[in-house]
């Protein structure tokens, strides 16, 4: 890009971390440049579900569970019961609501999961689709059943295993 713009480096957030940099460029005429390939600002308020072709959806769902997924697995006091349980969720995040119960609705479809909510953040900054124990074991295998690469974040990938093989037994 040939770019004289200032290439900024962001300190690490613990000490497992990456170091991150941004180049910030503020031209007008590059932005109109992206605008023309298609790209938008506020994206993430406005974003809708693609037409992803079936045989793509679980590459689809899990590349977007690495950027914007996370996956809960602990142990938790349950006063009611008065006893430990595991807790195992997943959950994706979107500044649009209308891409998650996009989402929703097609893994209710085709991913098998049956359950799902969608909930929004504290301050109003986006919204969650959190799955429990039984749809996140389904979603797990939507995504990383028959994989014919390694292009997956591995460390979400083994809570997931962790999860599973805790609960269930030996993983295949």
């Amino acid at each position: 890009m040939n770019s004289e713009h200032k290439l900024s480096t962001r300190k690490k957030q613990k000490a497992n971390h990456k170091t991150g940099y941004r180049l910030q460029i503020g031209s007008k005429e590059f932005f109109e440049d992206l605008e023309k390939l298609g790209f938008m600002p506020n994206k993430s308020k406005v974003l809708k579900m693609p037409p992803v072709p079936m045989r793509y959806f679980g590459s689809f769902v899990r590349g977007y569970f690495d950027g914007d997924g996370s996956v809960h697995f602990k142990k938790h006091w349950r006063t009611d019961q008065q006893k430990m349980r595991w807790i195992f969720s997943s959950r994706f995040t979107c500044g649009s609501e209308n891409f998650l119960k996009d989402l929703l609705e097609k893994l209710h479809k085709t991913g098998g999961l049956k359950r799902g909510f969608i909930t929004e953040k504290k301050g109003h900054h986006g919204f969650d689709l959190v799955f429990s124990r039984f749809d996140s074991l389904a979603l797990f295998k939507l995504m990383y059943n028959n994989l014919t690469s390694e292009l997956f974040l591995h460390r979400k990938f083994r809570v997931f295993k962790k999860a599973i093989q805790t609960l269930y037994g030996p993983v295949v």
